[in-house]
């Protein structure tokens, strides 16, 4: 049995790190960032929850129908879409800060988890994954400068030879 206060607990962290409110990803709004945002929450809380379609469409607003689609989906865009890749890590790394609470290993009544804190944490790591993505791409950046000037140089050289 999942304990509700702290899957709201888990989606409001959620939501906090995404920008966005909890009522805009309960909302019939088919906005794409909200969408994908409602689609990779249905898709976490199917497969590291384990809830049934109609308990993701009752929690999340939406048919149950439409949670199967979502789920299908985000299966398929995760193969595709690196986006929706880090929008599923960041959601996991979350969900690994609730899970012990969300199964009932812990009693959520005895341990006080600051909802700041957790998302301090998701910051945190999201940040130094962005970051280890941002370096890698200014080294990409650098070395295709680098390989432009080598060539502008070595196209400089063989004009004035041929002087």
């Amino acid at each position: 049995m999942i304990d509700l206060q702290v899957l709201d607990n888990y989606v409001i962290s959620v939501c906090e790190t995404q920008d966005l409110t909890i009522e805009q990803l309960k909302s019939k709004s088919r906005l794409r960032n909200i969408v994908e945002r409602r689609m990779v929450l249905s898709y976490v809380l199917r497969s590291e929850l384990g809830m049934t379609y109609m308990a993701i469409g009752e929690y999340l607003n939406i048919h149950h129908a439409t949670a199967m689609y979502y789920c299908k989906k985000c299966k398929d865009f995760l193969d595709v879409y690196p986006h929706i890749q880090r929008m599923h890590k960041d959601f996991i790394i979350i969900f690994e800060l609730y899970k012990d609470m969300l199964y009932g290993n812990i009693n959520t009544k005895t341990i006080n988890l600051s909802r700041t804190k957790t998302r301090s944490n998701a910051l945190i790591k999201t940040l130094i994954f962005s970051n280890n993505i941002l370096r890698t791409k200014i080294n990409q950046l650098k070395e295709i400068i680098d390989d432009k000037q080598e060539r502008k140089t070595h196209n400089s050289r063989e004009e004035i030879q041929s002087r």
